[in-house]
């Protein structure tokens, strides 16, 4: 069994805070003191533990997987971390390996995320604190563009602390300050951000005050407004804390909540279903502000009898929040539609006095809270992306808890009213435990090593001993916890195998009044069964404490040594006292059992005849026997009169050589001491070689056989444990000092490797050999290292570790065989097991039936009898957690439905969700747009927001409504009149739509006002006597691409030649000039039913397997007009025969494409 070297983290440090990442392969990673940890829940297991630097953790994120696979963009497990310092690190966690690394100067780091794209993203957003923002080429590790937000209006630098970036539009940013929001509009990979921004005083005050129009400003100052909030319950909570709970007027009121507002807001997300929202988070209060009337148009309230917001993750799946709350308590918040609102919705006519104004969301889930053990504190909270009802929180002690929603009760209907109290009984069930050893420092030692005799059963188990007074051990295989108990009142001191499933540990209370006496606590632990029995119980009353136990390699005696008095010698067969030595024995500092009887007769001039002793370990049998129960055997008779020897020193440096035969114990010899050596703190003896250390720091060797000593001075710190590796002739050392640690070859007299506190290592505490070639070292920072005799790397590749697989796992596979079993999955029909006799190649077949076992006999069916190849493409996606193909298929399913007639009894399609945006279906963007009007009109309270609401109402043929804002404008505003003479001509324009002389003149002055640059009111004008066709290419020719498909989809009929020539232009457009989304052009040609044109740009963007699963699925759904070039079909079977597959290509030419 070979171990690997790797870390097993333990407890968290205060800077680990939030330092937490979920990716969509269900993998969780965190920040573990210097450590990046990656953990599987499905397994409850620690997959990769990463360090390169000993400086604490403060930022890890995934890095985002949103993007089409293949050969040259395979799955991988990319992750950026940052820690204290401001060191950036990229790691390939398969690897475990660090791709790039980067810092600016000595500035800490406050936030980063990945830049949002379509494409395999390399760049890596950063704030450098106090205001430095800075996109990063993680590949090369150079900076693309940095720039300083110094705004002038303030005295004071403002520290950002949080940077998120539009989902709906990447060129937008927003950067939370300690007082303000800073916006972000000109947001690029490319260029750098001019510095213009838009900026937002966050205030939490009583009255709904309106915000104040924005001022321009020179360049890099800010536009500022103020978000207000209707809710008074913030600032009614802090008053009490800042001013004591005493009287107090009304201008103290205002004070305070100036004061409070300015540092409470805790986070800040966009709203990841509906556009141009962002969510700004209190501990008792969300806010949901919408960007474009500066308003607020939601608020969810915490329950009175819930703690406080901690922080949320808002849903891409669904339009819902989880939030985490202080006391470590979830609840999952549903989006609440009133009956009233859909009703005027699906009304020709709606009506304002039936729309609900705020969004709000309904409390439908919850989990119970749970007790905290004392100093442990919440740290991190994190949903998993994968299906958003997984859960994890870690606490600072190091244990991660997991939650899991049922999905089922997350789609409850959201107009029914939903108790917060719970007697509804929606609780969120605690899924598991992943559980750490309590905080360092730890005394560990590892058990018997392995020998011919238990290799079979034999496993690497470490014995921790903990403060608390638990007994962990941990399997070094795994690096899981195979038994932890509460076994001691006190910390442990020491423990010692007895035998491979026996420990025995002792413990003391340090005395606080100065004594030097203490009580022994001594155990005898059983780990199968977890029975604890005491050991020399008898012993009542305060003695010198216990320094160290030693047991002989037979394990036929124990040693107990003292620090201020004699030791014990005990028969461990029997469990009785043979001796204890008299008070006038010399003090003992170091002490070991010989292994080998002969050799040190020999060499002390023992003149008896040799006798050599077997130094394996003997049956373990006789161990695992309880104390009371008698002996008998005739064999244990003969191990107990068997002859075992032991050495030690002295205070005066003099060494003693003693043996033990039954219950006689006889002093053999005594060698002067060596005047050039300093006292003694540990020894050990291994074949010919005594090997022993001494507080200056020196190394003595004595070769026994020659009677020949070196030593050799490391000028280090005082040396406080010595120990050989296990494994006949094998002489390499051990060497602990309190700063670090040394491996040395005795033989060869030569050191192989160093480690020395602060400079290469955390501080070790403890250590010993794991096996004949990896050390095993207990640090201050509560995590136990594995590492190679170099002691260079502490962390392996995870293809060196075992790996017990339950699911598919697309990273752990080659790129090639990933991306082949993917697409064979999706386009076989038929079982799998003859798809792999289809396969040339033995080797790969070996490997793709390999990864195929390892998929779920569910999914399995599923893959077989589905004829449907979108329906086998979407199964796939998800069963490989493949976030992009699961969003195109889904697309792809729902227009292929709409467009054609499935021929293989596809499965009806899901409704796509408003997060689709520009891509939904006619009806469903309609009914979006014209709830968003409706609330902005209600709320809106400036002239601007009310130009919008105009357009939007002229867009979706609401024109009553546009007439009757034009006519309320107010009267002293400068465009009062212009106002009235548009509403008098979209009134008329509306009755009079027929008029061609007047449509010519309308047509006229709208082209000129749009010559002119005024492309609002020409659009406008456009609109009104339906050219909305024209309108669009008018805006696409001024850039304004996303409005243009905004209109398009409100005024033009989905199937017009006029809505197809406006998507395709803008999917023209996004192939052409996008940096990061190419491929999101077919997906804009699939929504307008586009698909021939859908399957070139893919294939000529290199996605020849995706192009053809899609071909495929239009011949099922009958959507072919037999104009796909020849290209394709031969760039496939090309690589299908690449990959071993050519009788499939084959069989595509014959049978698909024909």
């Amino acid at each position: 069994m070979n171990l690997v070297s790797r870390i097993i983290p333990g407890a968290l440090n205060n800077a680990n805070k939030d330092a937490i990442d979920w990716n969509s392969h269900g993998l969780l990673a965190y920040g573990c003191q210097s450590c990046v940890v990656i953990l599987d829940p499905q397994s409850f297991r620690v997959l990769q533990c990463m360090e390169k630097y000993h400086e604490q953790i403060v930022k890890v994120k995934w890095a985002p997987d949103n993007f089409y696979h293949n050969i040259d963009d395979p799955y991988n497990l990319k992750l950026a971390s940052a820690d204290i310092t401001g060191n950036i690190l990229i790691w390939d966690v398969y690897k475990s390996s660090v791709q790039s690394e980067f810092r600016d100067g000595n500035k800490t780091v406050s936030d980063m995320i990945w830049y949002l794209s379509d494409s395999n993203s390399q760049l890596l957003i950063v704030i450098h604190s106090p205001n430095i923002v800075t996109l990063w080429n993680t590949q090369t590790g150079t900076k693309l563009w940095r720039i300083v937000y110094d705004h002038e209006r303030q005295r004071e630098t403002e520290a950002f602390l949080q940077i998120i970036q539009d989902p709906f539009n990447h060129q937008r940013a927003i950067l939370l300050g300690q007082s303000s929001l800073t916006f972000i509009e000109d947001f690029s990979p490319v260029n750098t951000p001019s510095g213009q921004s838009r900026r937002f005083y966050i205030s939490n005050t009583q009255n709904n005050n309106k915000p104040n129009p924005p001022t321009n400003h020179s360049k890099r100052t800010p536009l500022t407004t103020s978000i207000t909030s209707t809710s008074t319950q913030l600032t009614a909570r802090l008053k009490t804390i800042i001013e004591g709970g005493g009287e107090h007027n009304k201008q103290d009121d205002q004070a305070s909540s100036a004061v409070v507002s300015l540092n409470d807001c805790i986070q800040i997300l966009f709203h990841p279903i509906h556009r141009h929202l962002i969510l700004i988070v209190y501990p008792r209060e969300i806010l949901i502000f919408d960007l474009q009337i500066l308003q607020t148009v939601g608020t969810i309230l915490c329950e009175k009898n819930s703690a406080a917001f901690y922080k949320i993750y808002g849903c891409y799946r669904r339009d819902a929040f989880i939030c985490f709350h202080e006391s470590g308590t979830i609840s999952v918040r549903n989006r609440h539609l009133e009956n009233s609102t859909i009703t005027a919705l699906q009304s020709p006519n709606c009506s304002l006095n039936d729309f609900v104004i705020d969004l709000t969301y309904d409390l439908v889930y919850y989990s119970d809270t749970f007790r905290l053990v004392k100093n442990t504190r919440i740290c991190s909270f994190c949903v998993s992306p994968k299906d958003e009802t997984a859960i994890s929180v870690i606490l600072t002690d190091g244990k991660v808890l997991f939650w899991n929603i049922d999905s089922k009760d997350l789609s409850i209907p959201s107009n029914i009213e939903i108790n917060n109290e719970g007697n509804n009984g929606n609780r969120i069930p605690l899924g598991g435990v992943m559980f750490t050893p309590p905080p360092a420092p730890y005394t560990i030692q590892m058990c018997p090593p392995m020998t011919a005799k238990n290799y079979k059963d034999w496993k690497p188990l470490l014995a921790l001993g903990c403060t608390n007074g638990d007994i962990v051990v941990y399997n070094l295989h795994d690096a899981t916890i195979q038994r932890q108990l509460a076994v001691h009142s006190c910390t442990v001191r020491g423990v010692v195998w007895l035998s491979s499933q026996m420990l025995l540990s002792w413990a003391y209370q340090t005395p606080g009044d100065g004594r030097l006496s203490v009580r022994n606590e001594i155990f005898m632990i059983h780990i199968q069964s977890g029975r604890q029995e005491p050991f020399r119980s008898e012993i009542n009353h305060d003695e010198s404490p216990i320094d160290s136990f030693k047991v002989s390699h037979t394990r036929n005696y124990l040693i107990i040594l003292f620090r201020d008095q004699p030791f014990e010698l005990w028969d461990l067969k029997t469990f009785t006292l043979i001796r204890r030595l008299p008070k006038k024995c010399p003090r003992i500092l170091a002490l070991d059992w010989s292994p080998n009887v002969l050799v040190m007769k020999k060499a002390l001039g023992e003149l008896q005849s040799p006798t050599k002793l077997n130094s394996s370990t003997e049956s373990e049998q006789d161990l695992n026997r309880p104390l009371n129960e008698p002996e008998t055997s005739p064999t244990d008779h003969e191990k107990k009169s068997s002859r075992e020897n032991f050495i030690f020193t002295d205070e005066y440096n003099l060494l003693y050589h003693f043996y033990v035969e039954g219950r006689t114990i006889k002093e053999v010899a005594t060698v002067p001491p060596d005047h050039s050596s300093s006292a003694a703190t540990d020894l050990v003896l291994k074949g010919d070689y005594l090997l022993s250390g001494d507080v200056d720091g020196i190394i003595q060797v004595f070769n026994i056989k020659l009677k020949q000593s070196k030593s050799f001075n490391t000028k280090r710190s005082p040396i406080r444990k010595v120990r050989f590796a296990p494994g006949k002739g094998n002489y390499r050392a051990f060497v602990l000092f309190n700063d670090g640690v040394d491996v040395w070859d005795i033989r060869d007299r030569d050191r192989i490797s160093t480690l020395k506190y602060p400079r290469d290592t955390i501080q070790v505490n403890d250590g010993e050999w794991a096996s004949s070639d990896k050390i095993v070292l207990a640090c201050s920072d509560h995590c136990i290292r594995i590492y190679e005799m170099n002691l260079v790397d502490s962390s392996s590749s995870l293809e060196f570790q075992t790996i017990q697989q339950t699911t598919l796992s697309p990273y752990l596979m080659s790129a090639r065989h990933a991306n082949l079993l993917k697409h064979l999955l999706c386009t076989n029909n038929g079982s799998l097991s003859d798809l792999m006799k289809k396969c040339e190649d033995t080797n790969l077949n070996g490997l793709l039936e390999k990864e195929i076992s390892k998929i779920d006999n569910e999914i399995k069916n599923s893959l077989t009898n589905t004829t449907s190849t979108i329906d086998r493409c979407l199964l796939v996606a998800n069963l490989f957690n493949d976030p992009w193909e699961q969003r195109f298929w889904r697309l792809t399913k729902y227009y292929l439905h709409e467009y054609g007639s499935s021929t293989e009894n596809s499965n009806p399609p899901l409704p796509l969700l408003p997060s689709f945006d520009l891509l939904v279906d006619f009806k469903t963007f309609e009914q979006i747009h014209l709830e968003r009007t409706i609330r902005r009109d209600i709320k809106s309270s400036t002239s601007s927001s009310l130009t919008y609401c105009i357009d939007s109402y002229i867009a979706l043929k609401q024109t009553d409504r546009a007439v009757q804002l034009l006519l309320d404008s107010d009267p002293n505003d400068d465009t009062y009149a212009l106002n009235c003479i548009k509403a008098c001509l979209i009134s008329t324009m509306q009755k009079q739509t027929t008029e061609t002389s007047k449509n010519t003149v309308t047509k006229l002055v709208a082209t000129n006002l749009i010559a002119n640059g005024k492309v609002d009111e020409g659009v406008q004008l456009l609109c009104t006597i339906d050219l909305c066709a024209e309108a669009c290419r008018y805006l696409q020719d001024h850039n304004q691409w996303e409005r243009s498909i905004w209109l398009a989809k409100l005024r033009l009929k989905s199937n017009s030649t006029e809505y197809i020539d406006v998507m395709k232009r803008w999917s023209e457009y996004i192939r052409q000039y996008s940096q990061t989304s190419k491929l999101h052009s077919a997906l804009v040609l699939i929504s307008c039913g586009q698909f021939r044109r859908a399957i070139e740009i893919l294939h000529n963007q290199g996605a020849t397997e995706l192009a053809i699963r899609l071909f495929i699925c239009c011949k099922q759904f009958g959507i072919d007009d037999g104009t796909i070039g020849q290209k394709l079909f031969d760039d496939y079977i090309d690589l299908m025969q690449s990959f071993g597959f050519a009788s499939i290509a084959n069989d595509y030419r014959t049978t698909v494409v024909v």
